[in-house]
């Protein structure tokens, strides 16, 4: 393991935008396909503005990029407060992606066991395995009391043993 240190946000997202292009080309050339899941959060946004700029935008191999997200809101696809709608507007809408190699978690549908269950389907079927998959790369932030992936501390979500994607409800800070 390699800790880094940086002094600011530039210098964190810049290092970071040089190792998702090194394991981007390294699993292209290895597997054909690099496959990252993504949070949210607003060190992620300064990255992703990164990546979606030269030189890093030009040195990825986008046809052989698949998006997911390590955790997400239930929120509407286009709201404010959805780690989807942020990344679209920052990464997506500016990188030579197509559609079907972003799979979405559908968190604003109303039965959230069904959606995880959805997600969970959808990761098999793209790496063709009934187990647990292995993205290349999953990026994760740390909140304020030590929750990564939408895993907080003293919740059952952490005891989970067989699923992959499970809904998680806590009370959201305020601001």
């Amino acid at each position: 393991m390699q800790i880094g240190i940086y002094p600011d946000i530039n210098s964190l997202s810049h290092e970071a935008a040089q190792i998702i292009v090194r394991l981007a080309n390294e699993a292209t050339v290895t597997r054909g396909r690099f496959s990252i899941a993504l949070s949210g959060g607003s060190t992620p946004k300064a990255l992703f503005g990164l990546i979606a700029t030269e030189p890093y935008l030009g040195q990825i191999n986008w046809p052989s990029v698949e998006i997911f997200w390590a955790d997400e809101r239930c929120v509407p696809p286009d709201d404010a407060e959805s780690n989807y709608a942020m990344t679209k507007e920052v990464l997506l809408s500016k990188i030579p992606i197509q559609p079907r190699q972003v799979h979405r978690m559908p968190a604003e549908k109303a039965d959230r066991d069904a959606a995880a269950q959805e997600y969970t389907l959808e990761m098999q079927r793209v790496f063709s395995t009934n187990g647990i998959p292995a993205f290349d790369l999953i990026q994760l932030g740390m909140g304020p009391e030590g929750h990564t992936a939408s895993l907080f501390p003293h919740q059952p979500a952490l005891h989970e043993q067989r699923r992959l994607v499970m809904p998680v409800s806590v009370p959201k800070p305020p601001p």
